[in-house]
């Protein structure tokens, strides 16, 4: 090795081998350089306990917030194109309004026109995101004769949904699929019994009039119990259910438990299960006439006579002109 870079090789290592602080010089020279380097890239910088941090969204706070932007948007374009935004960004309560405003049972909004589809698009973008009331009302639309969209796979389907606190009609409508087998649901009585349940237990009374049954009969593991069927068809019946007067009629017809037979009260509960045009009486009535007594039968007659739809003789027999005032009341004539 010669010329200028041999010379300094050279001196470098007389120096490292007779120079002990040339040696220190070159091992902690180094670090000395990179600690100061290290501790710049690293150091957390001013103390940040005076910059806020930002807050978890309080759910009360962010419903009202989209709640009065809704109410804004009602007739306001600007609010209305801001919450267009909002949903658009996944917000699941922004859709759940959105739907609101196209929304044909609802009709609320000035500015744009109702629209079962869009209303659908937004209610469904809603409910994936987990929101029970979007739920609710998309299986509203697809299980009741509504608009046109009558279909029961999509409402078991979406009834089905995992979603926190489903509300009372979603557990119905489940309940039901599962008990009858609609929308290609596979039928088990236990778990529809479980719906109802669950729905009777939120205030739903043609879940309670339904449970009854089930506890009359004794199915879905549930022990047979006339007496809890007849309190539960009560508490339907008293508060308006049709389905609980046509049961608890039936069940003073044959005086079920410790219920006793009394023909009377039996037809006056039958006859106001048809003033509300309910369908099961009208063609259990119609279609098995024999499966209520003479008695009732009889009984029935007067009520029809007493609402100027029977003039025949209360003969306890269910004959043709019986039948058809049993279907003028019942709206099926």
């Amino acid at each position: 090795m010669t010329g200028k870079t041999g010379t300094l090789i050279a001196a470098h290592g007389r120096l490292w081998y007779d120079d002990p602080i040339y040696r220190l010089s070159w091992i902690f020279g180094p670090q000395c350089l990179v600690l100061p380097l290290m501790c710049w890239m690293f150091w957390p910088g001013p103390s940040a306990s005076g910059v806020p941090w930002g807050k978890p969204v309080d759910p009360a706070e962010h419903q009202k917030e989209m709640l009065a932007l809704r109410n804004q948007a009602i007739n306001n374009r600007d609010a209305m194109l801001k919450l267009e935004r909002i949903g658009a960004g996944g917000d699941t309560l922004a859709n759940f309004y959105l739907g609101t405003l196209y929304d044909p049972s609802l009709n609320m909004s000035k500015l744009v026109s109702p629209d079962i589809a869009r209303s659908i698009l937004y209610y469904e973008a809603s409910a994936q995101g987990g929101d029970a009331d979007a739920q609710n009302n998309l299986v509203n639309f697809y299980s009741a004769a509504r608009f046109g969209r009558l279909d029961a796979a999509k409402a078991c389907q979406w009834a089905a949904k995992d979603i926190a606190n489903p509300s009372a009609y979603v557990l119905l409508v489940l309940g039901d699929c599962l008990a009858n087998g609609s929308g290609n649901t596979k039928i088990d009585i236990p778990a529809a019994v479980s719906k109802y349940d669950a729905a009777s237990k939120k205030g739903n009374l043609r879940a309670t009039a339904i449970l009854g049954y089930y506890y009359e009969s004794g199915q879905g593991n549930l022990p047979k119990n006339p007496e809890t069927a007849v309190k539960l068809y009560k508490q339907a019946a008293d508060k308006g259910d049709a389905l609980g007067m046509h049961n608890l009629g039936a069940s003073y017809d044959r005086g079920i438990g410790s219920l006793p037979r009394d023909s009377r009260e039996a037809a006056r509960l039958l006859a106001l299960a048809l003033d509300q045009k309910y369908a099961f009486t009208v063609n259990t009535l119609t279609t098995r006439p024999q499966v209520f007594s003479a008695q009732t039968w009889q009984e029935l007659q007067r009520q029809l006579g007493t609402r100027n739809l029977y003039s025949g003789p209360f003969d306890g027999i269910p004959n043709p002109a019986t039948l058809d005032a049993i279907r003028k009341l019942g709206g099926a004539g």
